[in-house]
């Protein structure tokens, strides 16, 4: 009479701790996560490891891993930040595009961000560091203040807006008029 099962016997033989399992992943990226550092495509990436770029492992269920050093060695050759840039970054760079009095679309080109977040920058940027606020004052008296000054600072970024467009305009015409239009 036997104890086990045909099935729990399989189980046992399968289970055995002193094995190491074939799905145990090797220390690695994964294919996966090197074409998303590296902006790849699949045939972008199987076309670096072809050009000898990046050194692939199989392990043994035949998953694709690269070296970690070589997948950011690679990116740092590509230039591409490691992550997106800080809040504190990003307020820095924005700062300095609203000191050269670039537009918002120029902005948010360079930062890379949606123009909502630019805007709030921007207010931050206008905003006086030490203004005191009154301790005793409502809460509605405080909130209209802050819309009051986000409405001026809308505005005077966008008249700055309309005198870069004006401008934009007055040089085309001077353009084709140059030309004999």
């Amino acid at each position: 009479m036997h104890s086990e099962t045909p099935r729990t016997e399989a189980r046992a033989r399968v289970n055995r701790p002193n094995k190491r399992s074939p799905y145990q992943a090797l220390p690695g990226i994964s294919r996966k996560e090197a074409m998303q550092r590296l902006q790849l495509s699949l045939n972008g990436i199987k076309s670096t490891e072809t050009r000898g770029l990046l050194r692939s492992r199989k392990d043994a269920t035949g998953h694709v891993f690269y070296d970690p050093a070589e997948v950011d060695a690679l990116a740092a050759k590509k230039q591409i930040p490691l992550q997106s840039p800080s809040e504190e970054s990003l307020a820095l760079r924005a700062f300095d595009l609203f000191e050269q009095n670039k537009t918002m679309a120029e902005c948010v080109r360079v930062l890379g961000v949606a123009p909502q977040v630019v805007r709030r920058l921007y207010l931050e940027w206008v905003t006086p560091l030490g203004e005191a606020v009154n301790p005793k004052a409502s809460r509605d008296t405080l909130e209209r203040e802050r819309l009051l000054e986000h409405e001026r600072a809308m505005k005077a970024y966008d008249e700055q807006e309309l005198q870069m467009a004006r401008e934009r305009e007055r040089r085309k015409r001077f353009r084709l008029k140059r030309m004999g239009f």
